[in-house]
C-alpha cells in the first residue's frame, strides 16, 4: 500500500516544480517517469486483484457444482438402498466414499485456495459408480405403469371398435394413439394423458377395399397420419393422409397396376419412417410374396407414387401381416430393415433386402408376432414386439413383449435373443379371432427420463405403458 500513498505526493511535486520553475527538466522527467511507473504498478495490482476475485468466484462456483453432484449421488444411493437388492457391501463402500468426499468438500469450501480438481474427479467417479449400480439393478418391469387402457373390455374403446376386424390397425405418436375403424373408413384418436375419450377423424371420400375394409392399417407421425385400405382381388391399393385432426383425408396413392395377380395383397401392414407431411419412406408389404413397396416422400409429396421401389428379401417366406421397419443403431450408426410376418420371426436385413443379417428362429421368438420396434433407453437397447396371440388357439394372449438386446454390435446381440432376454410382458386382451394383426410403437422422451410403450391387437384394443428410469 506504500506505493499507493506516494502517487499523489509525486504528482504534486512535479506540478509544483513546473509552477515555481524550481526543478530543472531532468528532475521533472525523472518524476514523470516515476509517476508512470507507479501508475503501471497500480494497473498491475488492480488486474491481479480482479483476477483473484474471479478465481475466488470460480472456486465458489466449482464448489457449488461439486456439492450438487455429491448431493444427487447421495440421494440416489439412499433410494437405491431402500428399494433395491443391490449388494450391501458395494453400497457401504460408496456411502463411505461419499462421506469422505463431503468432508473434503467442506474443508475446501472453508479454504478457497484449495485445489478442487482432484476432488471433482473423485466425486464424478463416485457418481458414475452410483449410476452403474442403479443401472445394474434396474428392472424394466418394476418401472412400468399402464397410463391408458383401452383394451377390448374397456369403456374407453368405442362400441364400433369392439366387433371382430373393426380395430385392425394401430399406431401411436408422442401425444396420441390412433386406431382404424375399418368398415366406417375412418380413424379414432386418443390423447395420451388426456381424459381417455376418443375423437373420430373425418372419413370423407374414403371407399373401396377388399371385404369392405375401407381402412385396414394406420401409421401416425407428429405432423400427419397415413392409412391404407386392403388392395386385393380387384380392389386397388389406396393410401390416405390426414394433415391434422380437423382436416378431411386426402388420397395420396391410388395404385391398381402394382397388383399383378389375384394373390397380390397389399395394405394389411404399413410402416413409415420420417414425417408424413415432410420427408420419409412408406413401406407396404405383400402377403403373397417376399417383397415390399417403398414410397418416398419429399416435403410431403410422394415422388414415386406411380413407380415405387420394390425391395425383395432374400430367403423370406411369404406370410400375412408383413412388417418392415427402418432401424438405425446408436452404437454403430448402421442402417437395417427389421422384417417379419406371421410365418417369420423378426430378423435384420440389409436396406436393399439382399442380405439376411441375423438368424432368429421361431424357437427364440414366437413367429406369430406382427410388429416390432428397436429402441434405446437408459443406456440399453431393446426390442419391443406385439402379438395377437396364437392363431386358432382356445387361449388367446394379445400382448406386448420387450427383449434386452443391448450390445455394441446390433447383429450379434440380436442373434442372442431368447427367453432369457425377455424383460417385460404385458397381456392386455384374450378375445379370440382368426386375424393376426398387431402393432407396437415406442416414444422415447428426448431427455431420456421415460418412454411410452404402445401395443394394440385386432379385436383386443390397446394399452399405453409408461416406463421410467
Amino acid at each position: 500500500m506504500k506505493r499507493f500513498t506516494q502517487k499523489p505526493i509525486l504528482l504534486g511535486l512535479a506540478t509544483l516544480c513546473i509552477l515555481l520553475s524550481g526543478c530543472n527538466q531532468d528532475e521533472i522527467d525523472s518524476l514523470t517517469t516515476e509517476r508512470d511507473n507507479l501508475q503501471t504498478q497500480v494497473n498491475t495490482l488492480t488486474s491481479e486483484k480482479q483476477a483473484a476475485e474471479t478465481k475466488a468466484s470460480n472456486a465458489e462456483g466449482q464448489v457449488s457444482t461439486i456439492q450438487n453432484q455429491l448431493t444427487q449421488a447421495q440421494n440416489e444411493l439412499k433410494e437405491l438402498k431402500a428399494t433395491s437388492t443391490a449388494d450391501k457391501s458395494r453400497i457401504a463402500t460408496l456411502e463411505k466414499g461419499l462421506k469422505d468426499a463431503q468432508d473434503a468438500l467442506d474443508e475446501a469450501n472453508a479454504d478457497s485456495k484449495k485445489q478442487l480438481t482432484d476432488l471433482q474427479s473423485k466425486v464424478e467417479n463416485l457418481e458414475n459408480q452410483v449410476q452403474a449400480l442403479k443401472l445394474a439393478n434396474y428392472s424394466f418391469e418394476a418401472s412400468a405403469t399402464v397410463v391408458l387402457d383401452a383394451s377390448s373390455g374397456s369403456e374407453k374403446l368405442p362400441d364400433q371398435l369392439k366387433s371382430a376386424r373393426n380395430n385392425r390397425g394401430f399406431s401411436a405418436t408422442s401425444t396420441h394413439v390412433y386406431v382404424t375403424d375399418n368398415s366406417a373408413g375412418t380413424v379414432w384418436a386418443w390423447e395420451i394423458g388426456g381424459s381417455g375419450e376418443a375423437i373420430q377423424l373425418k372419413g370423407t371420400g374414403i371407399d373401396g377395399g377388399a371385404f369392405g375394409l375401407k381402412l385396414i392399417d394406420v401409421v401416425a407421425t407428429n405432423n400427419g397420419i397415413i392409412a391404407s385400405n386392403l388392395g386385393w382381388r380387384g380392389n386397388g391399393l389406396k393410401i390416405y393422409r390426414w394433415k391434422n385432426h380437423d382436416d378431411d383425408p386426402e388420397l395420396l396413392i391410388e395404385h391398381d397396376a402394382i397388383i399383378t395377380n389375384e394373390e397380390d395383397r397389399f395394405g394389411d401392414a404399413i410402416t413409415f419412417t420420417g414425417e408424413a407431411n415432410g420427408d420419409g419412406h412408406l413401406f407396404i408389404g405383400n402377403t403373397s410374396s417376399n417383397n415390399v413397396l417403398k414410397y418416398n416422400f419429399e416435403d410431403g409429396v410422394v415422388v414415386n407414387g406411380d413407380d415405387p421401389e420394390i425391395i425383395t428379401f432374400e430367403g423370406l417366406t411369404k406370410g400375412s401381416y408383413p412388417h418392415v421397419k427402418h432401424v438405425t443403431h446408436d452404437h454403430d450408426e448402421n442402417q437395417y430393415l427389421l422384417v417379419n410376418n406371421a410365418n417369420n420371426p423378426p430378423n435384420l436385413y440389409s436396406t436393399d433386402g439382399t442380405k439376411k443379417l441375423t438368424n432368429v428362429t421361431g424357437g427364440a421368438i414366437d413367429k406369430r408376432v406382427a410388429s416390432g420396434e428397436i429402441f434405446h433407453f437408459y443406456e440399453k437397447t431393446y426390442l419391443a414386439l406385439a402379438t395377437a396371440g396364437p392363431e386358432g388357439s382356445v387361449s388367446r394372449e394379445a400382448a406386448v413383449w420387450v427383449y434386452d438386446i443391448s450390445g455394441d454390435d446390433l447383429v450379434t446381440s440380436f442373434n442372442s435373443i431368447g427367453p432369457d432376454k425377455l424383460v417385460y410382458k404385458k397381456v392386455f386382451g384374450s378375445t379370440l379371432n382368426n386375424d393376426q394383426g398387431a402393432d407396437v410403437d415406442v416414444y422415447v422422451d428426448p431427455d431420456g427420463e421415460f418412454i411410452h410403450l404402445f401395443a394394440g391387437a385386432i379385436n383386443n384394443g390397446f394399452v399405453v405403458i409408461k416406463v421410467t428410469k
